[in-house]
Parts: C-alpha cells; sequence; structure tokens
C-alpha cells in the first residue's frame, strides 16, 4: 500500500485528478479537498464509477444540483482510494456502520472519512487509525446561536456568546466542525449526542476535548486545518498512544 502524500509521483498524480492538500495534523493521516464543481461529461465519468447503490443514492436527492456534489464527491472518493490500495476505483466495495460511516471491504488497513458542503469535500486517510473528518461553508444566513443553544454542551454555549459578536460565526462553525470530526471519528455518528463531550472555544489553537462522558471521545485529538475563509474543516482521530487498547 502507497500513501500519496508520501511520494511526489503520486501527490502530482492527484493534484491533476483535482485533488488539493489540505495541512497535516498528524504524519499518519492525510487530508485533501476538492471543488465539486464539475462539467457535465466529468459528472458523467465519476458517475460511471458508482456502484448502483450509489447511483440510486444519488437520484434520490432532491435538486440536480445535489446530485452533482453527491456523484463528484463519491467519484472522486473511489478515485483516491484507489490510488492507495492500486485498485481500479470501480472495483472499491463500501459497507456501512450503522451510523452511515463507510468502510471498505477486504481493505481494513486503510481508514477514511469524507464530508462535503457547498462545493467543497474533504477527505482523511490513514493506514494507522479511524479518522473523521468535517468540512462546512460558513453560512451567513443561519441561526448559529439557536442551534448551538439546542445541541452544544452549557459551557460551550456559554463560551460562544461571550465572545465578541464578530467573532462568533466562525467559532460556532469551529466547533461544529470540531464535534462532527469527533462523532464521525468514533463510527456512531448522530447516535453519540454533541453535548456529551465539550471542547475548549477559548485558544486559536486545535480544538481541545476538555470533557467527556465517554472514555473513548476523551482520547480523541483534533486538528483544524484551515481551508480558508469561506470554509471550516477539522479532522479527529484517537490518539497514537491508545491504539493498542483499540
Amino acid at each position: 500500500m502507497q500513501l500519496p502524500g508520501k511520494h511526489d509521483k503520486h501527490r502530482a498524480t492527484l493534484a491533476a485528478l483535482g485533488f488539493k492538500t489540505l495541512q497535516r495534523g498528524a504524519p499518519d493521516i492525510d487530508l485533501w479537498q476538492i471543488r465539486l464543481i464539475s462539467g457535465t461529461a466529468r459528472v458523467q465519468k465519476l458517475a460511471a464509477l458508482l456502484s448502483p447503490d450509489e447511483r440510486q443514492r444519488a437520484t434520490r436527492l432532491r435538486s440536480p444540483d445535489d446530485q452533482r456534489r453527491f456523484t463528484v464527491a463519491r467519484g472522486m472518493l473511489r478515485q483516491l482510494l484507489g490510488h492507495y490500495l492500486d485498485v481500479a476505483p470501480a472495483d472499491l466495495v463500501f459497507s456501512y456502520g450503522s451510523s452511515g460511516k463507510p468502510r471498505l471491504k477486504n481493505a481494513h488497513g486503510l481508514h477514511f472519512n469524507l464530508a462535503h458542503s457547498g462545493e467543497r469535500a474533504a477527505y482523511a486517510v490513514s493506514t494507522v487509525r479511524p479518522v473523521g473528518i468535517d468540512i462546512e461553508f460558513v453560512a451567513r444566513n443561519i441561526e448559529f446561536e439557536r442551534i448551538a443553544r439546542r445541541f452544544f454542551a452549557p459551557n460551550e454555549f456559554a463560551a460562544l456568546i461571550k465572545l465578541p459578536t464578530s467573532r462568533r460565526r466562525r467559532a460556532f462553525f469551529r466547533l461544529w466542525t470540531a464535534k462532527e470530526a469527533v462523532i464521525k471519528a468514533t463510527g456512531k455518528g448522530l447516535a453519540q449526542p454533541l453535548d456529551a463531550f465539550e471542547i475548549d472555544l477559548t485558544s486559536d489553537a486545535s480544538p481541545r476535548i476538555v470533557a467527556a462522558k465517554p472514555r473513548r471521545i476523551a482520547e480523541m485529538v483534533i486538528h483544524a486545518p484551515y481551508a480558508g475563509r469561506a470554509y471550516m474543516v477539522a479532522v479527529a482521530a484517537l490518539r497514537a498512544k491508545h491504539l493498542a487498547g483499540k
């Protein structure tokens, strides 16, 4: 198994496909992002890589733009993982956990996760540990304080509203992506309540878990690579020193 992030040849090939690297948070986790805007011919080419169930999922989406975004995100995921495993993208077979988190059949040594929002998708890949990633478009038309009050832990919401008004929106998205990345890394998704753990909002460094009821979450480390002003990204994984006990 070859890691594109370790070899210029593979990095160049993925760059030609449209992948851009994100700042690494850990040496064993490769982070990638792509734009989801694609012409009709390219979308059709990527759709041809998808399995029948993936195509059905795309057609069930309400708008043509959502169908395009899903098709491009999943088709590019296949190209990315096919590159890691030296397998034809269309030959990859996915299975899904109880929360819907995808994983590869017959490739248990490769961990990955994806997310997309707006016109961007982000991917995390590791040969060492399970990962979770989230990306969010920093939208201006959502009632983020109402959402924070409902879903965040009380201390997190209190810290958010203490911030200057000009900083609150980005702080909300920073916290939201971090929490989403954590629950995706656990494999439980939204079955794990967002208010069951707390993340420190006061530091400009990578988000840090300061309280968690499930011990497993307390052992997570979070990185927040810069993805531009319009998007926020976070990736979470179990601390390497705890892997022996997984």
